[in-house]
């Protein structure tokens, strides 16, 4: 279907409970010219498929993630390409040495061995969930920010029931979506003031936000 219909522009999806990151990786490639997905309650698509739609649907208005229970704060770290976690994700030396003095994740002694080995080793303990919140705290802090983002016409989102996200996600929401007109947070509960302060301030458009039992 995505090979044959390039030029779509809607596409809904909502209780496909078998499509997965493969389906969704295939449509992004394919159907560079969407505008609205609704991925509603397809539980199986993780944030790698998210990743995949953002960095390839540049004109993207409406996104409907409502009840996709995998998804995490690293979903939608890919709307700002300086946060994006490769499968590989390369990790410099500064980044690992500021990693594992501020602590991001539980202590890890290394053997003592050649400085080369000691670095490979360690640059292997971090996971991609401490680099994403290295790198998210570091831009956050940064009084230059980057101004490459993705998203950026991103108009009508869905969130409820998504309940990984976090204060984190607004922050990242606020950075790179200021157009959006209308946000549904509904049972993200890991949400408090300081991520809908951190909205309220970047985006002024806002016309409908919903906070329904985010408790």
């Amino acid at each position: 279907m995505a090979m044959r219909c390039s030029g779509l522009r809607f596409i809904a999806l909502e209780c496909c409970f078998c499509i997965t990151d493969l389906g969704v990786k295939a449509i992004a490639k394919q159907c560079l010219s969407l505008m609205h997905i609704d991925l509603k309650r397809c539980t199986q698509v993780t944030d790698s498929g998210i990743q995949s739609i953002v960095a390839s649907c540049k004109n993207i208005e409406t996104l409907i993630l409502s009840g996709c229970k995998a998804l995490t704060d690293a979903a939608l770290a890919s709307f700002l390409p300086a946060l994006r976690i490769d499968e590989k994700p390369s990790v410099t030396k500064s980044e690992r040495t500021s990693i594992f003095q501020d602590d991001f994740f539980e202590s890890y002694e290394s053997a003592d061995e050649e400085e080369e080995k000691k670095e490979e080793k360690e640059t292997s303990k971090i996971s991609d969930e401490s680099l994403y919140r290295y790198r998210l705290q570091t831009f956050l802090e940064s009084a230059d920010r980057c101004d490459d983002k993705l998203c950026s016409s991103l108009i009508h989102l869905d969130l409820g029931h998504c309940r990984h996200f976090s204060d984190d996600a607004c922050k990242l929401l606020a950075e790179s979506c200021m157009r959006l007109e209308t946000l549904c947070l509904d049972q993200c509960s890991k949400i408090s003031d300081s991520g809908v302060t951190a909205i309220a301030k970047n985006c002024q458009s806002l016309r409908s936000l919903s906070l329904n039992m985010c408790t």
